[in-house]
């Protein structure tokens, strides 16, 4: 008895600890590895979160205490500067997090963001319209080059960004601080979305990162103030970062620090959906080629819905009309036939009507002497036949006309009968 109770007990706690170790996140063993691949950035934000290796963006970090509800560009507020829309943070990794590299969701981990080294006012897609203003942070799908500006590599910001990942405001919060306070509730954002468009536009100025997607005029006419400019001071401490009253102190490292980032080459470049990473220092991906240029292949049409009598009428491909070149060869499957081995049209079918039956011969009988072999004694078949109600003379049955009636005067030899002539005048 008492070695089933503690076998019981034996599995229960094995179950426990085997269930704990699968919620966790992996650890990464060799730690020398994961900082020569990551640099300043795993000192700096190993105090708030957790690194994980991602099979598909490689080293990447998530935050630790953090609610189910929490999206990245929440906690802080936006202000504008000389390089456009810029967000302040209230959080302690937002100098690195909201302004190097890109964020994506896992379905294990959450919220990871992938490290990167081109700094940036922001790095969100805008969407705006209806009254609303949204952003969304940027995949790591999206690259940047100071030399030619976002690299979308053939894909479009609505297929790579859902509508939950956006934060939507009214135009009139928009400057408020904590605005993530003042955010619509996410079951409404697929409407707003569709109400939206996408404004989203980068640009670089002497090399420098320009985030203009919302224009300053309409956030004025919402508001009914002026928008204030915050003027961007550098600081050599992450915690002297932070907003005054009309300066924005940011905290960037040294450029020689950020060069020591491994995974930043491949990160900054755009990582493509579905794409296998390499250990080490990884290549620039190339861009995915663009599906809408492809021509939609033919679909077959369903068994017993082909079209009767169209042998060879499918479409052939056009002959090279260039001089000293021959006609392109067609394929098997597509060659054309002969006239001659064409099947011939079906013969019209007729209707055939029912058939009848012949009425019966009668041998009628014949007058004596006649021979039948001779035509003058062969008599018409109606002559023998009683005539049935013959037609009458009806003349026979007209009754006599009356005579008519003298026009002249006197009595003579012309008139006739007891008529009385009528008198002509007086006396």
């Amino acid at each position: 008895m008492n070695i089933q109770r503690w076998t019981f007990t034996a599995v229960i706690l094995g179950g426990i600890v085997l269930s704990a170790g699968l919620a966790a996140p992996p650890a990464r063993a060799d730690q020398g590895s994961l900082r020569a691949e990551v640099g300043i950035y795993y000192d700096e934000l190993s105090p708030y979160g957790d690194w994980v290796d991602d099979s598909q963006y490689g080293s990447a970090w998530c935050p630790r205490n953090v609610g189910s509800t929490w999206r990245p560009y929440s906690d802080g507020r936006w202000v504008d500067s000389e390089y456009g829309w810029t967000w302040a943070s209230e959080e302690p990794f937002g100098w690195a997090t909201y302004h190097y590299g890109r964020w994506a969701f896992d379905p294990r981990y959450g919220w990871i963001w992938v490290p990167g080294t081109v700094w940036a006012p922001a790095w969100v897609s805008w969407q705006y319209g209806g009254g609303y203003v949204g952003w969304a942070p940027l995949p790591p799908s999206v690259g940047f080059d100071l030399n030619v500006g976002i690299r979308l590599g053939g894909l479009s910001l609505s297929a790579v960004i859902q509508p939950r990942d956006y934060i939507f405001v009214s135009e009139r919060g928009f400057l408020e601080p904590r605005i993530g306070r003042n955010a619509v509730p996410r079951v409404r954002n697929q409407e707003l979305w569709r109400r939206a468009r996408n404004v989203t536009n980068y640009t670089v100025v002497n090399n420098r990162v320009i985030n203009r997607g919302i224009t300053i005029v309409n956030i004025e006419r919402a508001t009914r103030h002026k928008v204030p400019r915050f003027r961007i001071a550098d600081v050599d401490s992450r915690a002297a970062a932070g907003v005054d009253r009309d300066r924005l102190r940011i905290y960037r490292p040294p450029a020689a620090r950020l060069r020591s980032i491994d995974v930043a080459v491949r990160n900054d470049g755009g990582v493509r959906p579905g794409a296998t990473r390499e250990r080490g220092r990884d290549r620039r991906p190339e861009a995915a080629p663009n599906v809408r240029s492809r021509r939609p292949e033919a679909k077959p049409e369903p068994r017993g819905q082909e079209r009767r009598n169209q042998v060879g009428t499918q479409p052939q491909p056009k002959p090279n009309k260039r001089p000293g070149t021959k006609p392109a060869e067609r394929p098997n499957h597509q060659a054309r036939t002969k006239p001659a081995d064409r099947p011939r049209s079906r013969p019209p079918v007729v209707q055939n009507r029912p058939h009848r039956p012949e009425p019966p011969k009668v041998n009628k009988p014949r007058p004596h002497g006649a021979n039948p072999g001779t035509e003058t004694n062969r008599q018409p078949r109606h002559q023998n036949r009683p005539k049935a109600n013959p037609p009458q003379d009806r003349r026979e049955q007209r009754p006599a006309a009356k005579p008519k009636r003298p026009h002249g005067g006197g009595g003579g030899g012309g008139g006739g009968g007891n008529a009385k002539p009528k008198p002509h005048g007086h006396g």
